[in-house]
């Protein structure tokens, strides 16, 4: 059984997948790619995940990609962190999710 089929078997009636938002991290890891590599391809993945299963995307990734690095350095964590959100990241990436939380809520309710 697939997740979201267990979860909507388990009485889910919306499953929201996000992708993850960008970093500063640029620096090689020991695999060869950066966790900026592993991560837009990660969210390649979820994509695909919600593309087939149907469920909600919410592509946070591309609530952040207007932002050049400066900015995005403003919505981290400072130096050496630079993965983690700051107070201003928390902000635009509840600004991306919220509309669809509330969709769903709205949808439940009127059942």
């Amino acid at each position: 059984m697939v997740k979201d089929e267990a979860a909507r078997h388990f009485g889910a009636r919306h499953v929201i997948l996000s992708t993850n938002h960008p970093t500063l991290r640029h620096k090689i890891l020991t695999g060869g790619e950066s966790l900026e590599a592993r991560r837009r391809r990660y969210n390649d993945h979820v994509r695909d995940v919600a593309t087939l299963t149907g469920v909600t995307l919410c592509d946070v990734e591309h609530s952040f990609a207007h932002l050049d690095p400066r900015e995005l350095a403003e919505m981290l964590h400072p130096y050496p962190d630079h993965l983690h959100l700051s107070p201003r990241g928390h902000q635009l990436y509840a600004s991306a999710i919220q509309p669809h939380i509330e969709r769903a809520v709205a949808d439940i309710a009127a059942r």
